[in-house]
């Protein structure tokens, strides 16, 4: 059974969910102390982050024992090849012709 925390960060309520020995925290609730009304778009900017995709890859390989170690990295790097281009393109578009996808 769920069991539910609250904790007080920076005047921000944010809650912890416990689920079968796992541990889980809201990142709506961590994104509403940054912007309150578009939660949404602080978690978007979040996952296009190549550190975000890089520490996500790794908890993934580290304890999801069903992922194919391989397939989840070509993924990431497909999802780090496009992250970074479209960070050049909305940069400068000329940039994207500097790089190819092999």
């Amino acid at each position: 059974m769920a069991k539910n925390k609250k904790i007080q960060v920076q005047g921000v309520e944010i809650i912890l969910y416990e689920d079968n020995s796992n541990d889980f925290i809201s990142l709506t609730d961590i994104a509403r102390h940054k912007n309150p009304t578009h939660t949404d778009t602080i978690i978007q900017n979040w996952m296009r982050n190549r550190n975000t995709i890089e520490l996500l890859g790794f908890w993934e390989t580290m304890y999801n024992r069903l992922l194919s170690r391989q397939r989840c990295q070509s993924f990431l790097d497909k999802l780090i090849y496009y992250i970074t281009m479209d960070t050049l393109e909305k940069k400068d578009p000329r940039n994207v012709n500097l790089l190819s996808l092999n």
